[in-house]
C-alpha cells in the first residue's frame, strides 16, 4: 500500500514526510512516479520515429513481431527481420551447444506505454528454439542487502563472472506459445492514468522549497538519443558468437576493450563506453563482459552502462577485480 502523505503543519510531520519520500526515492513503477523521477524519464519528443527505425533501437517487441519468432529460424535472419531489437543477457556453451538468452518486452503498440510483457528468447546453435519466461531462482540465488548512494536495496547474490547456470535453467524451462504471449499483452490493455497523490506532491514541494530533495538530472538532448542509439548499435551484443577471437570481437564493435584482466573463468574483457545519458533503461546503451579461454570467447553477456556501471558490475560479480584506480 502506497503511504499518503497530509500536509505538513509541524517539525514532526515534517520529519515524517521526509522520511516517507526517502523511502519511495528510485520507485519508479508506471502510475507511483514521484514528480522528479517523472520528469527524469521524459520521452524521446520529435526522435520517436527518426530513432525507431534504427536498428538495436530498443528491447521491445510489439505483438505483430511475435510471429516472426518461428521455431528452427536463423538467428542472424530473425535479428535482422527485427532491426536487431532486444536486451543479449548472455551467450555461452552451457552444454556443449551454444545458447543465447535475449529480453524482450512486448507491448501492444506504444514503446513509451511502459505496461508490457517480460519475456526470455532462446535460441541455440544459432537457431530460434522457444519463448520462455524468467526461470525461478535458486537457493544460491539468494538476495543480499547492499548500500548504494546511502540507500538500502537488495540484490541477487553476485556469481562469478562467466556463470551459465541460468542458461541451463531456461534451457530446461517450459516453452510459451506465442498466442498465449499474444493473449496475455492484450490483457494488458493499456496503461493506467497516472494518479496525482495531493498530499505527496505537496510535501515534495515542501521539501524542495527546503533544499532537501535534489535536483533531476538535465533531460536528455537530441544528440544524446543520437549519440545512445549509435552506442546501442556498435555494442549490441546480440552479433558476438562463442568461439570468436579477440580479434574477431573487436572487428565486431569496431573498438578494442575498455578493460582487461584474469577471473576464474579465464581471460575477461569488457567493451562500450563510460558515457551516460538521461535515458529509459529500455533506450540505454549497455557494455559487454566476454570471458576468452585459449583465445576463444567462451561466454558473453551484456552489463550495465551509465553511472556507476563499473561499481554496480563489480557488486554484481564474485571474482571480479576492482576497477582500474580504484
Amino acid at each position: 500500500m502506497k503511504p499518503t502523505i497530509g500536509m505538513c503543519r509541524t517539525p514532526s510531520a515534517l520529519l515524517l514526510a521526509v522520511l516517507l519520500f526517502s523511502s519511495l526515492g528510485g520507485c519508479t513503477k508506471a502510475g507511483n512516479k514521484n514528480p522528479a523521477a517523472a520528469q527524469q524519464q521524459a520521452g524521446m519528443g520529435g526522435l520517436s520515429q527518426k530513432l525507431s527505425a534504427l536498428d538495436s533501437a530498443s528491447w521491445y517487441l510489439t505483438a505483430g513481431d511475435l510471429d516472426k519468432f518461428q521455431p528452427g529460424r536463423a538467428m542472424d535472419e530473425l535479428l535482422d527481420d527485427v532491426q536487431w531489437r532486444g536486451h543479449l543477457y548472455m551467450t555461452a556453451k552451457p552444454r556443449g551447444q551454444s545458447v543465447s538468452w535475449l529480453t524482450y518486452e512486448l507491448l501492444s503498440g506504444d514503446p513509451n506505454e511502459e505496461n508490457g510483457v517480460w519475456v526470455g528468447a532462446i535460441f541455440v546453435d544459432g537457431k530460434f528454439v522457444k519463448f520462455v519466461n524468467q526461470p525461478p531462482r535458486l537457493p544460491e540465488d539468494e538476495e543480499v542487502a547492499v548500500t548504494s548512494r546511502g540507500q538500502p536495496w537488495r540484490r541477487p547474490k553476485p556469481l562469478k563472472a562467466g556463470d551459465t547456470r541460468f542458461l541451463v535453467r531456461a534451457m530446461d524451462s517450459e516453452a510459451v506459445s506465442i498466442a498465449d504471449l499474444k493473449q496475455e499483452v492484450e490483457s494488458k490493455g493499456p496503461p493506467p492514468k497516472q494518479r496525482v497523490d495531493p498530499g505527496l506532491t505537496a510535501a515534495f514541494l515542501v521539501l524542495k522549497a527546503m533544499g532537501a530533495v535534489p535536483g533531476p538530472s538535465p533531460p536528455a538532448t537530441d544528440q544524446d538519443f543520437e549519440r545512445n542509439a549509435a552506442l546501442r548499435d556498435q555494442f549490441n551484443a546480440a552479433r558476438l558468437r562463442v568461439g570468436m577471437t579477440e580479434a574477431e570481437v573487436e572487428a565486431v564493435l569496431h573498438d578494442q576493450p575498455l578493460e582487461a584482466g584474469e577471473v576464474d573463468a579465464g581471460h575477461y574483457q569488457i567493451y562500450g563506453s563510460y558515457e551516460a545519458f538521461n535515458i529509459k533503461m529500455w533506450l540505454h546503451f549497455s557494455n559487454i563482459l566476454v570471458i576468452f579461454r585459449e583465445g576463444k570467447a567462451i561466454a558473453i553477456s551484456n552489463v550495465s552502462a551509465g553511472n556507476d556501471w563499473r561499481l554496480k558490475l563489480g557488486q554484481a560479480t564474485a571474482d571480479l577485480p576492482a576497477p582500474p584506480g580504484a
